[in-house]
């Protein structure tokens, strides 16, 4: 898949799964952002162009801001872009009700930790 000129904003606090969502990544050739909790993700995404980000992956639990609060501040900010940039949920827990909390919070989508090559790759191709 190639993704040539997309930017991801890839929001992860933990180093390991960082690292290697962000390998995955840049096999599409996409740029990769990285953010190590929601308050930087919406700092980042606050102070970037309209629609220079293409993408959000969000992990759920982190310090300081979580995904789910992250979600909900992008989606309320007053820019044409903030409504509907796709996040996508990145959380071990897969049970109907946690990908129903991050649907219900503005999320997109959901994929499931530790991250499958294939399954990272249908939702990129999903939204993209």
């Amino acid at each position: 898949m190639d993704l040539c000129g997309k930017k991801i904003l890839l929001v992860e606090d933990n180093e390991l799964n960082c690292e290697i969502a962000h390998d995955l990544l840049t096999l599409t050739k996409a740029q990769v952002i990285v953010a190590n909790n929601g308050e930087e993700a919406v700092k980042i995404f606050k102070n970037s162009k309209i629609g220079e980000i293409n993408l959000i992956l969000m992990d759920i639990q982190m310090p300081i801001m979580d995904g789910y609060m992250a979600t909900k501040v992008i989606r309320e900010l007053e820019r044409e872009d903030s409504k509907n940039i796709e996040i996508i949920a990145m959380s071990a827990n897969t049970f109907l009700d946690d990908i129903q909390k991050a649907k219900n919070c503005g999320m997109n989508d959901h994929i499931p930790k530790p991250i499958d090559i294939k399954k990272l790759m249908n939702i990129l191709k999903k939204y993209n």
